[in-house]
């Protein structure tokens, strides 16, 4: 479940009611059969409705400086897929989630970073 414990200076029963209401709302708006679709629906960017499956990022969109593509696709569309895409390999677009490192290839730390990732990176430990 969830975690409504009542906030100091917020009787219980209203934040329960609340919550409860928020519920039938995303119930009234279809929100699980929006959720998780790559298409922010502000309707159900809220708790009870678990924030879109994460569609909207909480109003953040981690794909706003990438406009690089691979075989005709937005990096966005082929993120975390398996397959190593190097035109999508790079920090403005989330180093194809990864998908290069298993073929060798490391990410390149940003250099504020330089020092940690030198004694962390690919490590043994993380």
């Amino acid at each position: 479940g969830i975690d409504i414990t009542p906030s100091s200076g917020h009787p219980g029963k209203y934040l329960v009611l609340d919550y409860e209401k928020e519920q039938r709302n995303c119930r009234l708006n279809n929100c699980d059969a929006k959720a998780g679709n790559r298409q922010c629906d502000p309707e159900c960017n809220k708790l009870a409705c678990k924030f879109d499956e994460g569609d909207c990022n909480l109003g953040v969109n981690p794909w706003k400086r990438c406009n690089a593509t691979s075989n005709g696709k937005p990096c966005a569309e082929i993120f975390k897929n398996g397959v190593c895409d190097p035109a999508c390999n790079n920090e403005a677009c989330l180093y194809d989630g990864r998908d290069c490192e298993s073929e060798g290839a490391q990410s390149v730390c940003r250099p504020e970073y330089d020092g940690y990732c030198s004694e962390n990176y690919n490590n043994g430990k993380c």
